[in-house]
C-alpha cells in the first residue's frame, strides 16, 4: 500500500502518462493474441474516452517523430563536428610536417651556400695565389 502514497504525489500528467501506458500495453497484449481493439482503458467510457485516448496517441507519435528526426539532426550535427575536427587535425599535421620541410629545406641551403662559399674563397685564393705567382715569374723575366 506504500505504492498508492507514492502516486497520490504525482501531478496530472504523470497519470496521463500511466494512463496511455496501460492503454498502450493493452494494445500490445491484443496484438499478440489476435484480439481486435483490445484497448482497455479507450472504451471505458465510451466516445469520449476513445477520443481522449486517440489524441494521447497523436501526440505521442509527433513526440517520437519529432524526437527521431531530432536524434538525427544530432547525429548529423555531431559528423559534421567530427569531419571540422579531423579536417582541423589534418591541417595541423600538413602544418607541422610542412614546417619541417621548410626547416630541413632551410639547413640543407644553408649547408650548400657555405659550400658554395668555402668554394669560392677556396678558388679566390687559388686566383690570388697563382696570381702573385705569375707577378713573379714576370719580375723574373724582365729582370
Amino acid at each position: 500500500m506504500q505504492w498508492i502514497q507514492k502516486y497520490k504525489n504525482t501531478s496530472w500528467i504523470d497519470w496521463v502518462k500511466i494512463i496511455l501506458a496501460i492503454d498502450i500495453a493493452s494494445a500490445g497484449v491484443g496484438l499478440i493474441f489476435n484480439i481486435k481493439f483490445f484497448h482497455i482503458i479507450a472504451f471505458l467510457f465510451g466516445f469520449f474516452s476513445r477520443f481522449f485516448i486517440g489524441v494521447l496517441y497523436l501526440i505521442l507519435a509527433l513526440i517520437l517523430i519529432k524526437q527521431v528526426l531530432h536524434g538525427r539532426k544530432k547525429e548529423k550535427i555531431r559528423e559534421e563536428r567530427e569531419m571540422k575536427d579531423s579536417f582541423h587535425q589534418g591541417l595541423t599535421q600538413v602544418k607541422h610536417k610542412m614546417k619541417k620541410i621548410v626547416q630541413e629545406g632551410e639547413k640543407i641551403s644553408e649547408q650548400l651556400l657555405e659550400k658554395i662559399d668555402h668554394t669560392l674563397d677556396k678558388g679566390e685564393a687559388f686566383v690570388k695565389q697563382k696570381g702573385r705567382e705569375v707577378q713573379e715569374e714576370i719580375k723574373q723575366h724582365i729582370k
